[in-house]
This record gives structure tokens, sequence and C-alpha cells, in this order.
């Protein structure tokens, strides 16, 4: 009786030293190691670079007002000139005239210049960032004032924010709208940023003043996302912004929905959207990297609470965008990814996972970036590692990414992407059995990925079959289908696809050895069709040959090209370019036009 009653009163003293153990958990976004790695980092010289480019740009954020903006943000995709489709020139003293290059005037309009307010919170945002590595490398506590002010500024303005989309209006249900900015997405991931700014300040505020930001800013964010997901890289988003919110505000429940919630929780996106070959599942090089840094700041994040997110899976991730770029660092840019996006961009991602991982994968790629770019990334710093740039890039072997749906052939530093995968989801192309090649210097037959989603290009001309290479059949564009894998070695692919259009059976094989590429496009059908076989070119061609001048179908996408010549061709031809000659044989019928 006596042992039992000690017993008892054992368990309960050790549940209550749980609970105030607990209690006193410090919860870090920067663990101790972090930190010292920073400011050893920062001795160095290559570290000593990038502090000093970080306080040239706060040098050059001071020169403008700090107050943060009184309205609601608008839509990034919106700040684009309309007539090229390119990014207007930013500039603080003009937020209602926004300045094109290309057409050597000004733009305003609502949209237009709630976007600008979009920018100038991103400014922000970046501004606050810099500032808390740059105190976290120095000490300096000079550094800390200006993160503080900014802090209690939005603390006293987010409450007021209205809850908007990207019209400004006021939508019911209010499933992806936010208060600084028209989106969650963009909300959650500047929270993610900005309470690892608020962690490192906190020791140096005031009880008032933390109780302000917290409470005005950190507990109405949470508000919000609690309420806000939607899937895909939105969620992992939302996931991370409350991951960050939870560890700033050392709130277990928080963080437990962020990694846990057994439909959206971060484990469970994994699960759903993160194929095996390492890709996340939208099939771009943008929206890969767009979600894994949001997996990346949430595995940083919950540490301190207890979970261990550094597997292989994330690992992976890092892994897979390395076995599938060019020669010169630049990605495919499949279904909607921008155009030209390099490896290199991430080099603040890599830095981190090498900080992580030591994968040497990894740091051979920091060896190879840094062949292009300088190292000015802040992140660079978590490393306390010097990396001296490779001379030469080291050549790849060609590689499968089979549930994907692309393979690479290589031939030197040669180049072939044939893609016959998935759809995408919303941000897929229909372009089944699509190419695009490398010839080691520059792409020259490419996927054109996207534009601004604002754009009228997008849906008339970037979303259509028609600006990708391979065929389109009767002017129309694919269904939303995947294609299959027949065949892959070093040297060759083979895949077909019977669902993009019905009744017809598509095929490619290629076959990349040495300079030459043979590519062979089959279309088998039970009826007679127009098949039209499409390659994009970069190069001026040249052609032999009489051509008339034609008109094209009324098709959204074929309205889109202009000064169109035609010859009815009976023959082989050769189309020569700069860098290369292309033949052409076309098998079954007495002509064919060009």
């Amino acid at each position: 009786m006596t042992t039992k009653k000690y017993i008892l009163i054992a368990c309960g003293l050790l549940c209550l030293l749980s609970v105030a153990y607990g209690q006193k958990r410090e919860t870090y976004f920067f663990s101790a190691e972090d930190m010292a790695n920073i400011r050893s980092s920062a001795q160095t010289p290559w570290g000593k670079t990038i502090v000093d480019t970080l306080k040239s740009h706060i040098d050059e954020r001071l020169k403008y007002p700090l107050a943060v903006p009184k309205e609601e943000a608008g839509h990034l995709h919106d700040y684009f000139c309309p007539v090229h489709n390119v990014f207007f020139e930013f500039d603080w003293n003009s937020p209602d005239k926004q300045y094109c290059s290309f057409c050597k005037k000004t733009w305003s309009s609502d949209r237009i210049n709630w976007a600008w307010i979009t920018i100038a919170q991103d400014r922000n945002k970046q501004f606050l960032t810099d500032y808390k590595y740059v105190y976290l490398a120095t000490g300096d506590k000079k550094y800390a004032r200006y993160m503080k002010d900014m802090l209690l500024d939005y603390a006293d303005k987010y409450p007021h924010y209205k809850i908007h989309d990207k019209g400004r209006n006021t939508p019911e249900p209010a499933n992806y709208s936010a208060k600084i900015y028209a989106q969650s997405l963009d909300e959650a991931g500047w929270f993610s940023d900005v309470c690892r700014v608020y962690s490192v300040v906190k020791p140096l505020l005031k009880k008032g003043e933390v109780e302000k930001i917290e409470k005005g800013l950190l507990k109405e964010g949470a508000g919000l996302l609690l309420k806000r997901g939607g899937g895909g890289n939105w969620q992992v988003w939302n996931n991370s912004g409350l991951a960050a919110i939870g560890v700033a505000l050392n709130n277990d429940s928080i963080v437990k929905v962020a990694v846990e919630h057994t439909k959206v929780g971060y484990r469970q996106m994994m699960k759903t959207h993160v194929n095996r070959d390492g890709w996340w599942n939208e099939g771009s090089a943008n929206y890969h990297f767009f979600p894994l840094r949001a997996m990346l700041l949430t595995a940083g994040a919950v540490r301190s609470m207890g979970y261990d997110l550094w597997d292989k899976q994330l690992e992976m991730m890092f892994v897979a965008p390395i076995k599938s770029i060019y020669s010169d660092l630049t990605f495919p840019s499949h279904n909607d990814g921008w155009y030209g996006v390099s490896l290199s961009t991430q080099i603040r991602l890599y830095e981190v996972a090498y900080a992580r991982y030591k994968n040497p994968l990894l740091l051979n790629t920091l060896q190879d970036c840094y062949r292009l770019e300088d190292r000015l990334s802040p992140e660079a710093l978590l490393t306390n590692t010097t990396i001296h740039p490779d001379k030469e890039l080291k050549e790849s072997e060609s590689y499968l990414f089979g549930q994907t749906g692309y393979g690479v052939l290589r031939s030197g530093k040669k180049s072939v992407v044939p893609k016959y995968g998935p759809s995408g989801g919303g941000h897929g192309h229909p372009d089944k059995l699509s190419i695009s090649i490398h010839n080691g210097e520059k792409e020259i037959l490419p996927d054109l990925g996207t534009c601004a989603y604002g754009i009228p290009d997008y849906l008339n001309w970037y979303k259509r079959t028609l600006s990708h290479n391979t065929v389109t059949v009767d002017c129309k564009d694919q269904r939303p289908a995947t294609g299959q894998m027949v065949y892959f070695d070093n040297h060759s692919i083979e895949a077909f696809c019977d669902k993009a259009y019905p009744g017809v059976e598509m095929k490619r094989k290629l076959l990349l050895k040495g300079d030459t590429l043979c590519d062979e496009f089959d279309c088998i059908s039970d009826t007679i069709h127009q098949y039209d076989y499409v390659l994009l070119l970069t190069e001026q061609p040249q052609i032999e040959g009489e051509f008339t001048g034609a008109k094209l179908d009324e098709a959204v996408a074929y309205k889109q090209i202009r000064n169109v010549k035609r010859s009815v061709m009976n023959h082989p031809f050769t189309v020569s370019t700069p860098t290369g000659k292309i033949t052409f044989r076309v098998d079954g019928v007495p002509s064919f036009e060009l």
C-alpha cells in the first residue's frame, strides 16, 4: 500500500516537472550553433562581403520613408506592362505612376497601383530580413531599432487592413483573401520571414512592445491563416506561415496544425504532392522551388518544437533539379514556369540545405553556381564553409524522371528533354510529347513556359498546344492527358499518348548520339486529320524554296502568329540555322505544307 502511494506521488511529481519544463522551453529559429556559424562566417573575407552588401541594401532603403503602407496591396501579376509583358520599374516615389522601359511611358490604374503596394511590402520584408542577418552577424543593437520600429508599425496597422482579394473585393467565402496582401499565399510567406525577424529582436523589446506585436500582428495573422488553405503550393506556404507564427508565439497547437493536420499538414502535403523522383507534382522548376522554400522554412522553424523534418524526401527535392539542368545551369521552362530560370537563382536554398545535410552533391552544386554568381546570399553565413568555385561544370548523364514524366537525354553538354507525363493541374500545359533542346551553349528549341498571369497572352498563347514543340491536331489544343514512357536508355527515349486527342495515337522516338538527334513522330488514326508538327526555333532559319503569303486557322493560338508564309513540299527538305541543320521527311502523303 505504501509502495503504491509512493509510486503514484512520484509519477505525479514527474508529470508536474514535465509541464514546468515545457513551460520554460525556449523556441528559436536560429540555434546557438546557427548564430555561432553566422558570427564566424562574418569574419571571413567572403562573409564580410555578404554583410557589407546587406549594409549597402539597408542604406539604399533608408533613403526613402520607412512608414508601412496604409492601404492594402494588390496582385504581383498586375505589375506588368500590358503591351510588352515586362515588369514595371519600381520607384518608391511613384506609387501611382509605373514606368515601362519598353514603352518609355508611365501606366496607371487601380490594379497596377495596388500591385505597387505589393512590391513595397515585399521590399519592406526584405529590408527586415537584411537587418536581421546584419544584427546576427555583428551584434550591433543599432540594427535592432529599425526592426523594432517597423514591426510596431505593422502591429498598429495590421488589425485595420481589410480582408480583400486582388480586386479589392471582400469575397464570401474568404478562402484565398488576406489583409496585407490580396492573397493568403503571400501573407503566409510574409509571416514566414517576418516571424524570424521578431524572434531575433524580441529579447531587446519591452514587455508592452512584445504584447503589442504578438496581439496586433502575430495572433491576428494566425487567426487569418487558420481559416485559409487551398491545397498544393498554397497550402505548404500556409503551413509555413502558421509554423513560423506558432514558434514565435511558442504555441504548440498552431505548430501541430501546420505539421500534423491529417488533410493539409506538412507531412500530408509531402505525401500528396512530392513525386518519388523528387519533383513537386506541378511539373516546373518554378513550382518546385516555390513550395520547396516553404518546406525548408517549416523544417527550420519547428526544430525547437521537437520536430525533425530534415528527412530523405526533403533532401531529394534538392537533388532532383540538379539532375535535370542544362549545361548552363538553366532549366526547361515546363508548364507555368518562367523562361530562363537558373539553378543559380536558388543559391540561398542550397546554402541552407548544405548547412543541414552536408551532402557533397549539394556542395558541388554550390561550387558550380558560384562559377556564374558571386556568393552574396546571407543564408551562406549558416554554413561557416569557404566554397571555391569549380573551374568547369561536370558533365551529367541522361536521366529519367519517371513519375513526373520527362527525360533528359545528354550527349556531352548537349541536352534533349522530352515531356510526356501528367498534366500538372492548374499550372499545367497541353503539351504531351513536346521537346526542348539545348546545344550546350543555349536553348535552340525552347519550351517558352509562361508570362505573367494577368497578361492576355497567358491564355491566348502560352497555355496553348501550338506554343510547344509537339503536334497539334485539327488546330485544337490537347485535352489534359498523361502519356506513357515505352523505353529509355542513355541515348534514346520513346513515349506515346492516346488520350490528348480522341481517336489519335501519338508516338515520339528520340535518339541522341554525338551531335545528331533523330526525331520520329508518328500520328495514327482511323480518320483524316490536319497534323501540325511545330518547332519553335530561337535562331533565324534559312529555307530554300518559293513562299507565298498565307493565313492560318482562326483558332486563338493560331491568330497570335504574324507574317505567315507557306510553301508546298513533296520531298525531304533541310532548314539551316547559325548552329545546325534540320532535315525533315514526311511519310504517307504525296505533299505537305510548310
